[in-house]
């Protein structure tokens, strides 16, 4: 899936970038949470239908929405064109309380984040090439680019989600390279989290 990037967000980065002329944050996946499943069957997708809480956390308890990360890596969030509407729109998935997550028959994923006076569906198709179900996880592939303002950047990165006993876990991996101001820099993150299944 190809992408956009938001020029503010590319030209912020990148002025942090330039500085250094690198960037890393890896996160080591910790031994208390679940172990990982690998499926061997091919395309089949992991088990990861139910209702999951928006707020989780990462291996250092920073933490983090799980509907943010969805919108981003499914391009829910550049359907909206104009930065204030994108701005709104990521403030109200902050805001929400509980993401369901529906696996249809391995071909279609039904995302829905709701809260108080908030309820923002939206679905994903594997036939449009929007995900692939590989090695015991459901993977979103994306990637991107930006340009203008003295800088020019390009991103590639994937999201990969895996069914827990009581957590969906949530790897996302991301790599930006590029230039600013004729300096050229790169970044790569490696990034873990998990969210607890919501109580019924």
């Amino acid at each position: 899936m190809t992408k956009r990037l938001a020029r503010p967000t590319a030209s912020l980065l990148f002025s942090v970038l330039v500085v250094s002329g690198c960037a890393h944050q890896v996160d080591r996946y910790p031994d208390t949470w679940d172990r990982l499943s690998v499926d061997n069957v091919p395309g089949r997708c992991p088990s990861l239908s139910g209702t999951y809480e928006n707020n989780g956390v990462k291996p250092d308890g920073t933490k983090i929405s799980l509907a943010v990360w969805l919108a981003a890596a499914t391009g829910r969030t550049r359907q909206e064109e104009r930065d204030n509407a994108r701005n709104h729109f990521v403030g109200e998935l902050f805001k929400t309380q509980a993401v369901d997550i529906k696996v249809v028959d391995d071909t279609e994923i039904a995302i829905h984040a709701r809260g108080e006076g908030i309820s923002i569906p939206w679905t994903i198709s594997r036939s449009k090439g929007q995900f692939e179900c590989k090695d015991g996880a459901l993977v979103v592939r994306s990637s991107g680019d930006a340009s203008g303002d003295n800088v020019a950047a390009f991103s590639s990165g994937s999201m990969k989600l895996y069914s827990g006993r009581e957590h969906v876990m949530v790897n996302w991996n991301e790599t930006m390279a590029g230039v600013m101001l004729f300096v050229p820099a790169v970044s790569y993150s490696d990034i873990w989290a998990r969210f607890a299944r919501a109580a019924k």
